[in-house]
């Protein structure tokens, strides 16, 4: 399949017409079969004037990295990350610049596996992309944070205490897409520490996200919202203390929320859980309580 056939292809997946969609799928199986589509995607997101055509292309691509990024050779390899990080750099649309977030993250997630293939350069990008002038970088670096959240919990923590000034600046920033965008990095990250004493720095940061998630709830930015409170249950359940040092500032904006009008039944249902989490008695640091004759021994929560 040449570049227009892969490009036109591209560009009846976008249709409203289902049929069309479905044939256009069809076309594209046994194209996408093969390791060598990686350059072929790549090529339009690079140079597709549609910047439909250049988020699909991304979709697309992102989902055969996990197949195909093992069958490339190094060289191969080095060109894509290469690519990426000039196509975030250059690319104008915020939803293409997403989605070219989310491929730069599924390839980092095998390079950050093995010590030998390491992307050093992405973590410098990300830090450089973090302390940019530009808003739309700025907002970028934090959206790269967000997306490297499970990998830096899995592979890269001890690296996890350098990023707390780092998203502290984010969440006392001017701009509001790059305060929200700080808040979900911070949110992920904490989660995916959530086990670890390396998330217990993260608990300074806790005012300012709560903070930032209040003027996000004002703005009815509720995907935002709900990310944010699914990372502060899980804490909340978490063996290390990290909320305790803010229980009740965290109760208070908890109840704040429970009170608020307009609000979405499934955030509701959140802020309660949380907030019963929280209440529940509990070990503190590690030391036991007895438990009262009528409770169940899982019942007890470690923070």
């Amino acid at each position: 399949m040449d570049s227009n056939q892969l490009s036109m292809c591209l560009t009846e997946l976008l249709q409203p017409d289902t049929s069309r969609v479905k044939a256009a799928e069809a076309t594209l199986k046994p194209y996408l079969k093969d390791p060598r589509c990686l350059g072929g995607l790549l090529e339009q997101i690079q140079a597709n004037p549609n910047p439909g055509v250049r988020q699909i292309a991304a979709v697309v691509l992102r989902k055969r990295i996990p197949s195909y990024w093992s069958k490339l050779d190094p060289n191969s390899q080095a060109t894509v990350q290469q690519a990426l990080l000039s196509i975030l750099q250059a690319e104008a649309e915020r939803p293409v610049r997403k989605a070219v977030v989310t491929v730069t993250c599924a390839v980092a997630k095998p390079c950050f596996a093995r010590p030998d293939t390491h992307w050093t350069v992405l973590l410098e990008f990300v830090n450089a992309c973090c302390a940019a002038p530009h808003d739309e970088a700025r907002e970028m670096g934090f959206m790269l944070l967000e997306y490297l959240s499970e990998t830096i919990g899995r592979h890269l923590e001890e690296i996890a205490p350098s990023l707390v000034p780092l998203l502290g600046a984010g969440l006392a920033d001017s701009n509001p897409s790059v305060q929200a965008a700080a808040l979900r990095a911070g949110g992920m990250l904490m989660g995916s520490l959530a086990s670890s004493e390396l998330v217990l720095p993260f608990q300074d940061l806790v005012p300012s996200m709560l903070g930032v998630l209040r003027q996000r709830c004002e703005s009815g930015d509720e995907d935002v919202v709900s990310q944010v409170l699914d990372a502060l249950e899980e804490l909340a359940q978490a063996p290390i203390p990290v909320l305790n040092k803010h229980v009740p500032a965290l109760v208070g904006f908890l109840l704040e929320i429970i009170k608020a009008d307009g609000l979405e039944a499934a955030i509701r249902d959140q802020v309660l859980a949380t907030a019963v989490h929280k209440s529940k008695p509990c070990v503190i640091s590690g030391n036991p309580r007895r438990r009262g004759k009528n409770e169940h021994p899982d019942s007890e929560c470690h923070e």
